[in-house]
């Protein structure tokens, strides 16, 4: 399979002790449970890929806690265009209001500091509502 222009044959970056058929494998898994092909390349290219159990063990727990699998989605590609993006930040994200997170994704920042830059401009959009 070759997803972000890579093939994962000969993609050293994520093969610690996993192999190209695990990978492919991993990267299946998030085309099935609805990323699209670009949105599972972003996922690729910033983290290692956990399994498709630990990927639907988190998705759960996030439902569980109200989340939408579409909120979900949106703020795992809003943070996967991020060019300076972190751990921590789709935890910040997905709490924000809706229309917050709308805004983002209209806007497509390309790093955290932008972002945060919608978010207090929104905060400010309510407060004067």
């Amino acid at each position: 399979m070759t997803l972000a222009g890579l093939d994962l044959r000969h993609e050293p970056r994520h093969n610690a002790g996993v192999g190209a058929d695990e990978l492919e494998r991993r990267l299946r898994h998030l085309l099935s449970i609805g990323f699209s092909e670009e949105g599972a390349d972003k996922i690729f290219e910033a983290i290692n890929l956990p399994t498709p159990e630990e990927v639907d063990r988190k998705l759960a727990d996030l439902k569980a806690l109200g989340y939408s699998t579409e909120r979900l989605k949106l703020c795992g590609e809003i943070i996967g265009r991020l060019d300076d993006r972190t751990d921590g930040q789709f935890g910040r994200l997905i709490n924000k209001p809706r229309t917050t997170i709308d805004a983002v994704a209209a806007a497509q920042p390309l790093c955290w500091s932008d972002l945060l830059a919608i978010v207090r401009d929104e905060k400010a959009k309510r407060r004067a509502a």
